[in-house]
Formats: C-alpha cells, sequence, structure tokens
C-alpha cells in the first residue's frame, strides 16, 4: 500500500486527499478479511486515514452462519473492531445503530464526551423511585 500512496502523490494528489481502503472481502476469502480487521493497526501506522468497508460483508455472514439481514450485530462489532485498530471511516448499512455503536467506542477511547452525565453524581442525581 505505501507504494500505492507514493505513485498517488507522484500522480499529483495530495497526501490530505488520500484514504486508505484495503478492501474487506474484495479478492479475499473470510480468513483475510478476520485477519485484515485485526491488523488493521498496522495500514494506520502508514499515516492516512483508513476506511473501513465491513458493514454486511460476505466474511461477517460465513463468521456468523448469517444471511445479510441477520449481520447488523456482526457488522458492528467488525466497525468497533475497525475503530480500535485505526480505521477513521466506516461505511456501515444500519445507520442509526452503527452511529450509537460509533460513538459509544469514541467515548470509550476519550475521543468524546457522554451526552449528559446524571448516573452517581452526587446532587444532580435523581432520586430513586420507591419499590
Amino acid at each position: 500500500m505505501y507504494r500505492r500512496t507514493g505513485y498517488a502523490q507522484d500522480l499529483g494528489v495530495p497526501p490530505e486527499k488520500i484514504i486508505i481502503d484495503p478492501g474487506h472481502d474484495l479478492n479475499k476469502n473470510t480468513l483475510h478479511s478476520l485477519e485484515l480487521t485485526r491488523r488493521l493497526a498496522e495500514i494506520a501506522a502508514l499515516g492516512y486515514p483508513v476506511l473501513a468497508a465491513v458493514s454486511n460483508k460476505d466474511f461477517i455472514g460465513e463468521t456468523l452462519d448469517a444471511p445479510k439481514q441477520e449481520r447488523v450485530e456482526g457488522s458492528l462489532a467488525a466497525g468497533v473492531a475497525s475503530i480500535m485498530n485505526g480505521a477513521r471511516i466506516l461505511r456501515m448499512h444500519n445507520v442509526a445503530a452503527a452511529s450509537r455503536a460509533i460513538r459509544m467506542t469514541e467515548a470509550i477511547l476519550g475521543w468524546r464526551d457522554p451526552a449528559y452525565l446524571r448516573h452517581n453524581m452526587g446532587d444532580a442525581n435523581e432520586p430513586a423511585v420507591p419499590a
């Protein structure tokens, strides 16, 4: 990939316009795509934003024995794993669920603040409702 980014720059593409898409499932079998996801940090180390287009891919279906309509959870897990391994752009189908998973992952990583703070916040705690 490093050769390809150099080639793009030689053709006049500015480095800030380069995004690396390693192509999950593209000419890869399931084992390749799983390894690619595990080793995404090595690609991210090149210094360019990495795109992970993992939603509903065949490697998720084969791993979970699930048809496309039942791959939401696997897609979310693959997306979160991709973020944890350096992906900064995700292409996902189930946008609302993916957005929540991404926001939660970003908060865990310290990149985003929680939407609000109430739980166990001292004087700000809401009174308990009697059972």
